[in-house]
């Protein structure tokens, strides 16, 4: 009995490995261009197209607005990965309280990208961090009765949606939902710190491109 015992186990240990291999080997995903697995990288094309204005916010209400989004020198790469030199947020304002912001761009960091397949939503996952360091971007914010004047670093992660990522698309939606509550964002080490918006980005080649 002790030995059939032990046959029916190691049998239930096999099954289990093998779904293991299975489910990992199924949710294993990669960058399509043109209905082809991706080789190398392929280029974005710098501009995008605004869906949804981009906002954030932090404690107390403030918010900076931005009305556009360029990519400078970004690109996916296999199989799941990419990089950008610099992302950077146009017509920027600060529209809450007596601040203003120092010019109207926010240019990020060098960042890394890292793409994953969603889990019960078909949706995605881009998660944008520094190439190197923490902090993805600052900015300034000015005025004589400004009481939060300064330069603010904003660390952390972002975590960009993908909502057609497995659609075979020219242009595909990117969109920033990153709540106050998710704590991946810190303003000056501070948590409460949100980011929301969408904008449609392709790939400099025009080809359509996907991620599954």
């Amino acid at each position: 009995m002790r030995s059939k015992s032990r046959g029916v186990l190691v049998a239930l240990v096999a099954v289990v490995a093998f779904s293991a291999v299975a489910s990992a080997s199924a949710s294993a995903a990669v960058w399509r261009v043109g209905g082809s697995e991706l080789v190398g990288s392929a280029s974005l094309a710098p501009a995008t197209k605004m869906v949804e204005e981009v906002r954030l916010e932090w404690t107390g209400g403030a918010t900076i607005r931005c009305t556009g989004v360029e990519l400078k020198g970004a690109s996916i790469a296999a199989p799941s990965g990419g990089s950008a030199e610099h992302l950077v947020f146009t017509g920027c304002a600060f529209i809450s309280g007596s601040c203003s912001l120092k010019g109207t761009t926010i240019e990020s960091k060098s960042l890394a990208l890292t793409a994953a397949l969603g889990g019960s939503s078909p949706e995605d996952t881009l998660v944008v961090k520094p190439a190197s360091g923490k902090v993805l971007t600052e900015f300034t914010l000015t005025g004589a009765s400004c009481a939060r004047a300064g330069i603010y670093d904003l660390t952390g992660k972002v975590t960009l949606v993908l909502p057609s990522g497995r659609e075979e698309l020219a242009e595909q939606e990117v969109s920033m939902r990153t709540s106050a509550l998710s704590a991946e964002l810190r303003l000056d080490g501070e948590t409460g710190v949100s980011l929301k918006g969408a904008v449609k980005a392709k790939l400099a080649s025009g080809k359509a491109w996907s991620f599954n």
